[in-house]
């Protein structure tokens, strides 16, 4: 019938959906990317744009740390700078162990910084629904940094 295949067509645009109760289904193909965010404030509240710096990740008991490294002034390393976001794409957020850390350190400047560690905490997001791929993890942290203490004292 007509309005069935108008009704299934409209399900496969906006997401998941079947056709009757036994039959296939229609996904769209909307994907989505898994990572760790951090969104960078300087030592007044504001935006800090220009970051750089690393974000560390070792997995359970391993002694072995995985490092990405930054510059968003430059446009250099493993991160894509939004204004004060640095996102770092992490294709196997899914598979880190439970007990995975993550280590972070972060400048706009000599005067300004922060460092950090915690475990990971992630947002699931499906935008094709939960019944279709891709389900990607997200996680954002706030990093607000400081200034040094000028040297000598």
């Amino acid at each position: 019938m007509k309005i069935t295949r108008v009704v299934a067509g409209l399900a496969s645009l906006m997401g998941c959906g079947t056709e009757g109760k036994d039959t296939a289904t229609f996904c769209t193909e909307v994907g989505c990317i898994s990572g760790f965010s951090m969104v960078v404030t300087d030592s007044f509240g504001e935006a800090a744009t220009g970051a750089y710096g690393s974000l560390g990740i070792v997995s359970g008991d391993s002694s072995e740390m995985r490092e990405y490294t930054f510059n968003c002034a430059t446009g250099e390393g493993d991160a894509s700078c939004d204004g004060n976001i640095v996102t770092i794409e992490l294709d196997d957020a899914a598979d880190l162990p439970s007990d995975a850390m993550y280590l972070y350190t972060v400048s706009v400047s000599d005067a300004e910084s922060a460092s950090g560690s915690g475990t990971f905490s992630w947002n699931e997001f499906s935008p094709n629904g939960a019944e279709c791929p891709p389900t990607c993890y997200t996680m954002e942290v706030e990093v607000g940094l400081e200034l040094s203490e000028p040297a000598g004292g």
